[in-house]
């Protein structure tokens, strides 16, 4: 309701003679931008849920590289970690093949990185681990951050949708609290586990598991 609230101030303060202050119309318009922006943010993390209780997620699931799409997605948001003075450390192993849907992989690894970014204190790094587990069928994603940890009895409803463990934070950064719940959702629907390990003082790690798609030497559509 955050959203609607902020809007319908900023309409009934216009309405009441905000219109005519030229120099106050600018802020509030940002604002009322601002909300309509997270409104619709929340409006489609909601979509995704429902979607995903139903059963009806379109996935286009094929073998991708893991670890090149990871560094993609630090790429992408390499602006914003610039701007909270946070570095990126992803580990440059060979490339880890899985069995998934490319652009439903780049939303939870932006969930992700998004999230430890927004954690991270200046001057750190998140790190990204990429790797194909021994003896397994499943490949493992990794991302940690250097942030002030989560205390114990956080832990176990990190997933929950709407779960925070600092609302006023949240409140501040415009974040709805259903990050962590759509990564869980995408990937348990691509076949994988999520989970998270954190202490207070000691960061955050927040993993994935997905299937290892195995591949031919030759790129996917070339040489059979």
């Amino acid at each position: 309701r955050t959203p609607l609230t902020v809007i319908k101030g900023t309409i009934e303060t216009l309405e009441d003679g905000g219109w005519d202050d030229v120099a106050g119309r600018g802020p509030l318009l940002a604002s009322m931008q601002r909300e309509t922006d997270r409104l619709i943010r929340l409006v489609n993390d909601l979509l995704v849920l429902t979607r995903a209780d139903a059963g009806t997620l379109h996935l286009a699931l094929h073998p991708l590289d893991l670890d090149g799409l990871a560094r993609d997605r630090c790429a992408h948001l390499g602006g914003l970690a610039a701007r909270a003075g946070v570095g990126f450390d992803v580990g440059g192993g060979p490339p880890v093949w899985v069995t998934g849907d490319e652009d439903r992989l780049a939303q939870v690894l932006d969930n992700l990185l998004d999230n430890a970014i927004r954690y991270s204190p200046p001057g750190s790094a998140v790190t990204v681990e990429i790797t194909r587990q021994a003896g397994t069928t499943q490949a493992l994603c990794v991302v940690r951050d250097c942030g002030p940890g989560i205390e114990p009895n956080h832990l176990p409803f990190l997933f929950d949708r709407f779960y925070r463990t600092d609302p006023s934070r949240n409140r501040q950064t415009g974040g709805t609290g259903l990050g962590l719940a759509i990564v869980k959702a995408l990937v348990e629907a691509q076949g994988g586990q999520t989970g998270v390990e954190s202490a207070p003082g000691a960061g955050t790690t927040v993993w994935f598991t997905l299937p290892a798609a195995e591949v031919e030497d030759s790129p996917p559509g070339e040489g059979g």
